[in-house]
């Protein structure tokens, strides 16, 4: 088990969503969905991020990034 904080998916969205709000690329990205994931190991996270945007818009690499960087910092309570 990993000593990461927990949050709840509504949280891990927010802050996901947030911070993607400081970037143009960002607004694309109209929703973030939080799924819990079966992880191999402690060290890997036991969640991941999934994305909407505007009509037929590609997902910003930065959403990715920054969902990435969330599920490092934070696990799914």
């Amino acid at each position: 088990m990993t000593d990461k904080p927990t949050k709840t998916r509504e949280e891990l969205s927010t802050i996901i969503f947030s911070q993607l709000q400081r970037f143009a690329e960002g607004h694309a990205v109209t929703g973030v969905v939080i799924a819990p994931v079966v992880r191999p190991d402690a060290f890997h996270p036991n969640w991941h991020a999934a994305f909407t945007t505007q009509v037929r818009r590609k997902v910003p690499h930065i959403a990715w990034q920054i969902g990435s960087d969330v599920a490092d910092e934070f696990d799914l309570a």
